[in-house]
This record gives structure tokens, C-alpha cells and sequence, in this order.
């Protein structure tokens, strides 16, 4: 059977996610980790730390209400409505892979701190790096050049 390539952004537990709206700090695809701008109210940017201490608040969604799919990126000046969840645990999301990094089914995932998602990895309390989620599918993205998607159940 061929491998199928999702239209949505959250593949199960939308139900138990909570959905959320807020402007964009900046350029943002759905399936990127999304955190609150601390120098703008109300508004989100990419997740741009890959270390413990700095949470996510959310994945970008696509905006299928405005005809908007998975790979409509919001931005501060035109299309600055970010609809983004908070994914409930055991949900399954078809985040963004960070360029050049190779996924086998089962890895743990953490932000690489530009909203895509890099292996997680632990080597000392200092660099840990939060776990976002489990790899669903095995990936590599070192070629072509550019973010894949993912399959990922989120812890």
C-alpha cells in the first residue's frame, strides 16, 4: 500500500485539542511548533528555543475555513490570523522535520528551535531538549534540501 500524505495538520485527537487564534509575529507554516511572542501581546511566533525552559504552545494549523491548506503560511502583514492547537496528549500531528536530519519510526522528536522538529536528544541536564513527540514513519530529510513532514504522536 503507498504511503499516504495528510491534507490536515492534526490526524487524531482534534476532539481533546484546544484550539487557538492569535497574530502572527512573523512567517509561520502550518505544522510548526508555535510559541507566544513575549515583546507583542496576543500575538505567536516560530518556537525558537531547543532546550528545556522554553515551552511550546502550540502546532500550527491550516486554515480550512478560509480555503487555506497545509502549506498556506500565515505572515505579520497579509494573512496574520494564526489558528493553532494545543494537542492533547496521544494526539497525532504532521508536524515539520528540520532539514537535513534523518527519522526512524519511534525516535524521539524536540523542537530545533526555527518550529521544525530534530531528533531530541539528552546529554546532560544543561542541553536537554523537551520531547514534543514520537516519529510515526521513518524520514530523511538530507535530501532534497528543505523541511519534510512528519507523522508524530505528541507526548
Amino acid at each position: 500500500m503507498a504511503a499516504s500524505t495528510p491534507g490536515t495538520i492534526v490526524l487524531k485527537g482534534m476532539e481533546q485539542s484546544i484550539r487557538h487564534e492569535a497574530l502572527a509575529g512573523g512567517a509561520i507554516t502550518p505544522g510548526m511548533l508555535v510559541m507566544l511572542n513575549s515583546t507583542a501581546a496576543d500575538t505567536v511566533v516560530v518556537h525558537t528555543a531547543d532546550v528545556v525552559g522554553t515551552p511550546w504552545c502550540g502546532i500550527a494549523i491550516e486554515d480550512d475555513a478560509q480555503g487555506r491548506g497545509i502549506t498556506d503560511a500565515y505572515d505579520a502583514t497579509t494573512y496574520k490570523q494564526v489558528v493553532y492547537v494545543a494537542p492533547a496528549r496521544g494526539a497525532e500531528v504532521y508536524a515539520l522535520l528540520a532539514d537535513g536530519v534523518n527519522v526512524t519510526k519511534g525516535a524521539a522528536l524536540g523542537s530545533n528551535g526555527d518550529g521544525s522538529l530534530d531528533l531530541a536528544i539528552v546529554t546532560s541536564p544543561a542541553v536537554a531538549q523537551d520531547v514534543f513527540g514520537i516519529a510515526l514513519e521513518s524520514v530523511d530529510a538530507r535530501s532534497p534540501a528543505g523541511n519534510a513532514r512528519i507523522k508524530v504522536r505528541v507526548l
